[in-house]
């Protein structure tokens, strides 16, 4: 790429005081503080433009204590996964090749939301085997929590993340990133 020569190259200086602003010229916002009252020119801070429409009382939400069905959580967590994790990672191509390498590529990826178990999407899944894989990073899954990486916190994100696929009756493999690097490096 061409770049434009540096002195082309126009750098924003405040250019009367500290407001950045020609010497003369007032913003359109100035004296518009507050919130404007209803038929008037004027703004006043603190008064509401309609008191009778802003807070109605006896209103209901229309989505209020209703609860949306299982089937359209995973609809709308697979919808959000095929988005966000169209393709695996590095980490999770490695998890998925070793892991196809014990079990003779019985397992395929499904981090992309194509199987969902109790709105908990698995990141590799055998249908013949009935068991689904998680391929956990120690950043995502202990490190921003605040946990060390050992192997109390992995025991205790095992524990919970496992719930919904055993209560679904299948068995579940963990994967964590700093032991797969182990494994391949040596």
């Amino acid at each position: 790429m061409i770049y434009p020569p540096i002195s082309t190259i126009k750098r924003f200086r405040p250019l009367n005081g500290l407001n950045g602003f020609k010497k003369g010229y007032t913003p359109w916002h100035t004296g518009l503080k507050g919130v404007k009252l209803p038929n008037s020119g004027s703004w006043k801070k603190g008064e509401h433009s309609s008191p009778t429409t802003e807070f109605k009382k006896g209103y209901t939400p229309w989505n209020k204590g209703t609860k949306q069905s299982p089937e359209t959580i995973n609809k709308s967590t697979r919808a959000l996964l095929k988005v966000v994790c169209k393709h695996p990672n590095s980490f999770e191509v490695n998890a998925l090749n070793y892991l196809n390498s014990i079990y003779h590529n019985k397992f395929t990826y499904t981090g992309d939301g194509t199987f969902i178990v109790n709105n908990r999407s698995a990141d590799a899944y055998s249908e013949e085997l009935k068991t689904v894989a998680l391929f956990n990073g120690c950043y995502w899954h202990l490190k921003r929590f605040g946990f060390k990486v050992d192997d109390k916190a992995k025991g205790a994100v095992e524990l919970i993340e496992s719930v919904r696929f055993l209560e679904a009756g299948y068995k579940v493999i963990f994967i964590w990133e700093d032991e797969l690097n182990a494994i391949i490096s040596t």
